[in-house]
C-alpha cells in the first residue's frame, strides 16, 4: 500500500460515523485502515489502544452535552423552569446530531472484537468528572427553586430527568434508524415530558 498521511482528526471522524452506523464492534484497526487507504500501522500510529481512540470519542460529546445542560439551567427562575431547560437542551442537543447520540448511548458493549477494554478506569474518572458538573447543576438550581428539595432528593431528581431525556433519546434514535417514525411528533413528545417530570418534582416536595 502507497504511503499516505493522515491525520488524528480525520480518523477520529471516521471512526465517529462507523461507530454511530454500526456500533463499537465494528470499530477495527483495519476497517478504519480500509477506510482511509492506509495500513493498520498508520492507525495505531495515532492510537496505539483503543481506549484512547475511545476516550477521543465519547469526552468532547459527552463534554458537549454537560456544558449545554449546565448553561441551559444557569438563568433558571424556578425548579420546573430548570428542569424545562435542562430537557430542551439536552435534547436540543442530541437531535442536532443523532449519529453523535448513537455512538455515545446506543453503540453496544464498549469493547472491541477481541474483548479489549475500549473505556478504562482513567478514561471512566474523566467521564464521571464531566458528567458530575451537570447534575449538580440541575441539582442546585432543583434544591434553591419552589419544590424546596434536599440536596440528596434533587441530585436523585436530576439524573432521572437526565435518565428519562435519554430514553426518550433512544427511541427517536432507534425510529430513525429504522425510518419509521414516532406516532407523536418531537414537540409534543418533549412538551409531555417535561409535564410530567415537573409534576413529578412537585409531588416529591409534598
Amino acid at each position: 500500500m502507497a504511503s499516505k498521511r493522515i491525520s488524528r482528526d480525520e480518523i477520529i471522524a471516521l471512526a465517529a460515523t462507523i461507530v454511530a452506523d454500526r456500533g463499537t464492534e465494528a470499530l477495527t484497526y483495519q476497517v478504519l485502515a480500509d477506510g482511509l487507504g492506509v495500513s493498520k500501522q498508520a492507525i495505531i500510529y495515532w492510537f496505539p489502544s483503543k481506549s484512547e481512540l475511545a476516550r477521543e470519542l465519547i469526552l468532547p460529546a459527552l463534554r458537549g452535552e454537560s456544558d449545554t445542560a449546565i448553561a441551559a439551567v444557569e438563568g433558571s427562575t424556578s425548579s420546573a423552569d430548570a428542569i424545562a431547560r435542562f430537557v430542551r437542551a439536552l435534547t436540543g442537543y442530541h437531535l442536532g446530531n443523532i449519529g453523535r447520540f448513537r455512538m455515545l448511548y446506543l453503540s453496544g458493549r464498549p469493547v472491541d472484537t477481541a474483548g479489549e477494554a475500549m473505556v478504562t478506569g482513567a478514561a471512566l474518572d474523566e467521564i464521571h468528572a464531566i458528567t458530575g458538573p451537570m447534575y449538580a447543576a440541575l441539582a442546585a438550581a432543583l434544591a434553591r427553586g419552589d419544590y424546596v428539595l434536599s440536596p440528596a432528593t434533587a441530585r436523585q431528581q436530576s439524573a432521572i430527568i437526565h435518565m428519562a431525556a435519554i430514553g426518550l433519546l433512544t427511541m427517536l434514535a432507534l425510529a430513525d434508524a429504522i425510518k419509521d417514525p414516532l406516532a407523536h411528533a418531537t414537540g409534543p413528545l418533549i412538551d409531555t415530558m417535561i409535564g410530567v417530570l415537573t409534576a413529578g418534582a412537585a409531588t416529591a416536595a409534598r
